[in-house]
């Protein structure tokens, strides 16, 4: 999984391709009225989140190899600025 963007702003595919895949399992539910999408170590006893998590998640594509996921970030909570946020995430070969 990459995430596309910082603060807001659409990385470049040079960063994009520069930066480290986040490995983690990848779930997407409700809370409230709205949908989490969330990174976490499939191996964690309690399951932080490896990255913020993606409020208010939208499936914008999905492939056979993999999704793009569209939201907002809230990197200090409900309590600080929102940002938008992609992620692409490639699907395990089993």
């Amino acid at each position: 999984m990459k995430q596309l963007r910082k603060r807001g702003q659409r990385l470049s595919d040079r960063e994009i391709g520069q930066s480290p895949f986040v490995e983690g399992a990848v779930r997407v539910y409700g809370l409230g009225t709205g949908t989490v999408a969330t990174v976490t170590d499939p191996a964690s006893q309690v399951g932080d989140p490896l990255i913020p998590m993606l409020y208010d998640a939208k499936l914008t594509t999905m492939t056979d190899g993999g999704m793009l996921l569209k939201g907002e970030e809230r990197p200090q909570g409900d309590t600080g600025p929102a940002y938008i946020q992609e992620w692409s995430v490639r699907f395990e070969q089993a």
